[in-house]
């Protein structure tokens, strides 16, 4: 994959935006439905932004150690070879480990 070690990798927990959703739908619905808010503030469209790269940094180099320390400790049963999930900063090396070694 190609990446920056050092580079924060925004990971958002699948529970976040499933409840962001809820939240926006009711909150969307209850907008539509009160008299106090006018019909362009109700039928306007809206974006909703989440992330979480600020509240606990992991860096894409992290997460490469803790991928392969994964796979070391729960090793695959009939496995030809272990995925490595090596972080690159090159194109020619991304080019080179798709075409060549997950071309095996």
């Amino acid at each position: 994959m190609l990446a920056d070690h050092r580079v924060i990798a925004d990971l958002v927990p699948v529970d976040l935006p499933v409840n962001m959703m809820i939240a926006v739908a009711w909150a969307r619905a209850n907008a539509t439905l009160s008299p106090d808010i006018s019909c362009e503030t109700a039928n306007s469209t809206a974006i909703y932004h989440i992330t979480t790269g600020g509240l606990n940094p992991f860096t894409w180099g992290e997460m490469e150690n803790a991928v392969i320390r994964c796979f070391k400790n729960n090793p695959l049963e009939s496995c030809f070879r272990r995925p490595k999930g090596n972080i690159l900063t090159s194109n020619r090396s991304v080019t080179w480990n798709e075409s060549v070694l997950q071309g095996i």
